[in-house]
């Protein structure tokens, strides 16, 4: 409602302000001109700011659009097709030691593998993307063993089958057996990004690492089994952090084993379908045991893109609207120039102009504001996307495909919008036009 006062009210103002000399004058022989009065140059300003805005909606919808995109395909690390999850959580003082734990969790994944539909099921301290991990001391032979400058990683604990369940590729040595129990030696998985960052170009198969003291308070060394794949765990714009695994069955600690677990299934075809049938499973171990939080892992994938999708669904209606405007301010300046300029158009048809020459004339018009917004919006584009650097993934806030398809795209846009114009220009009657006041 104010805008509609504000610019109902300006021309008003306008008009009533107008000397009668000028009036008869403009009305005489202004027609003529290309719109070089002020009223025409406020047009031209407008429609001139409305292009450069366009521009820079355009070009952030089309960034965050090409973000999105390039989010969606990262490599996970794992499949996360007909993969379904759930928390099966305990209470404190649950179990009075890890080993009842320990028996628990192998009885119920036991119980699920057998369920008629299931794949491959497995459990462990945290499953990706659920917004928990843990995170723990080591050492290697080659870290300082001093425990204030001994390097973290990611830790997690998984039983058997954890890796395959997930579809994650394992790369080197083995994966954890039920022979990894309690009592066995201590072994541990490493990922790509582990070796990497503290065995380099080397195998990490074989290497020792520790992360516990045994009862004398020595160092109780385990040996690296195996090797998996990088997975992205918190979110899919996070890198792969360094992260090791140990068998559930053998916990450091028995809070390791007896807060919760998260249960992980792979479905030979829709995963709810199976959810039925896994709680009933359970819940004959345990009337009373929680479950929660029962999610497909491709929930928990668009989980994790929501915030991202949001925005581009955002800057997306904007970037439509400012689009919109340009393409309604363009073609109404262009009408209006050609309705004002129909006598100037008359006299040059009668002097033998061709109607091309006209169309290419009105085209020029347009184009000449569109090639001016344009430019003054990727002036103000490249300072403003700046903003949104920590919106991208993938992308750069200056990417120059995006300038310069968003460029040509309000060219060509420009264009059609005024090329109705310009054909009512070129089919105009150079007689009617001669008469035209």
């Amino acid at each position: 409602m104010l805008a509609g006062i504000l610019f109902g009210l300006a021309p008003a103002i306008l008009a009533s302000r107008q000397a009668l000399n000028a009036v008869i004058k403009e009305g005489a022989g202004a027609q003529s001109s290309t719109g070089g009065s002020r009223h025409g140059f406020l047009r031209r300003v407008l429609v001139t700011g409305e292009v450069a805005l366009a521009l820079m909606l355009v070009v952030g919808a089309t960034l965050a659009l090409r973000s999105f995109g390039r989010l969606r395909a990262v490599n996970l690390g794992f499949r996360s097709a007909r993969l379904l999850t759930m928390n099966v959580a305990f209470a404190p003082g649950r179990f009075p030691n890890s080993a009842q734990a320990i028996a628990y969790v192998r009885q119920i994944v036991a119980l699920t593998r057998a369920i008629p539909g299931v794949q491959s099921a497995s459990a462990s301290l945290y499953a990706p993307l659920s917004g928990t991990k843990g995170e723990s001391v080591f050492h290697t032979e080659t870290t300082p063993q001093n425990a204030a400058q001994a390097p973290t990683a990611e830790a997690n604990r998984s039983m058997p089958g954890y890796f395959q369940t997930l579809g994650i590729p394992l790369l080197r040595g083995r994966d954890f057996t039920n022979a990894d129990a309690v009592g066995a030696p201590d072994v541990y998985i490493v990922n790509q990004a582990f070796a990497e960052k503290f065995f380099g170009n080397a195998s990490p198969i074989g290497k020792r690492l520790w992360i516990q003291e045994d009862a004398k308070h020595k160092p109780k060394w385990g040996e690296i089994v195996g090797e998996i794949g990088n997975t992205r765990d918190q979110s899919p714009k996070e890198s792969p952090e360094p992260e090791f695994f140990a068998p559930y069955e053998q916990p450091v600690r028995s809070s390791d084993a007896g807060n919760a677990v998260s249960l992980v299934v792979r479905a030979a075809g829709n995963p709810f379908a199976l959810v039925s049938a896994i709680q009933n499973r359970i819940w004959s171990v345990d009337k009373d045991q929680p479950i929660t939080n029962i999610e497909s892992m491709d929930q928990l994938v668009a989980k994790s893109n929501a915030s991202p999708r949001f925005q581009t669904f955002l800057l997306g209606i904007f970037g439509a609207l400012g689009l919109l405007l340009a393409v309604v301010g363009i073609y109404g300046v262009i009408s209006y120039s050609v309705a004002q300029r129909t006598h100037e158009i008359g006299i040059r048809m009668a002097l033998g102009a061709e109607p091309e020459q006209v169309m290419r004339l009105i085209l020029a018009h347009g184009l000449k504001l569109a090639a001016t917004g344009i430019a003054i919006g990727i002036g103000a584009s490249l300072a403003l996307t700046r903003l949104m650097s920590s919106l991208l993934f993938g992308i750069s806030v200056t990417d120059p495909l995006t300038f310069a398809g968003v460029s040509m795209s309000l060219l060509a846009v420009a264009l059609a919008a005024s090329y109705i114009p310009a054909r009512r220009a070129m089919r105009v009657d150079p007689m009617v036009a001669l008469r035209h006041e």
